[in-house]
């Protein structure tokens, strides 16, 4: 009987080393949860602050940076900042959900491909690569980098599709459904 009880109290307590192990298990599920849940509201709110800042006409100013960037106004730099400042928190909210083998979106890359058809674009990258992107989205920017860097994409630049990348633009800036 004395042997019974031993064993008994062995399998006890194995069982309650289990049931820790379990309980510490789900604390740091949950813990990943709630720190990606509060990471997924900082990137939507950064998102939505600049994309407010951007307002309802940002394809007249994609507009005007593609056809007539001589015309740019201090208005169509805040938009176009902003604009870009936006994707830029889009792409980081990308880049941290990426394993670290893993490539950037080719739909994030072209993305960036159509919106850096313009020379003020193409400014703001330069002057965006070592104080943001080589440190926040190091992946996408060395995705777009070798993009830039193709003689076929700096050659077609100038014939961009525009109406598209006016489309795309305007699109980004309306409320996505579920967003009110």
């Amino acid at each position: 009987m004395n042997s019974f009880q031993s064993w008994l109290s062995i399998a006890a307590n194995i069982g309650i080393v289990a049931g820790l192990v379990l309980v510490a298990f789900q604390i740091n599920q949950e813990s990943e949860i709630a720190g990606t849940t509060l990471q997924s509201e900082y990137f939507s709110n950064s998102i939505d602050f600049y994309q407010t800042l951007v307002g309802e006409d940002a394809a007249s100013s994609l507009a005007r940076a593609i056809n007539e960037p001589q015309l740019l106004s201090d208005r169509d730099h805040v938009v176009l900042f902003n604009l870009y400042m936006a994707e830029f928190g889009k792409t980081m909210r990308e880049e941290v959900t990426l394993e670290p083998d893993q490539p950037p979106s080719e739909s994030t890359v072209a993305r960036w491909a159509g919106l850096l058809n313009n020379a003020y674009a193409v400014a703001w990258w330069e002057l965006m690569r070592e104080t943001l992107l080589s440190r926040f989205i190091p992946k996408h920017q060395q995705a777009v980098d070798a993009l830039l860097n193709q003689e076929s994409y700096r050659a077609g630049v100038a014939l961009a599709g525009k109406q598209a990348i006016i489309k795309l633009i305007a699109e980004a800036s309306m409320p996505q459904s579920g967003e009110m």
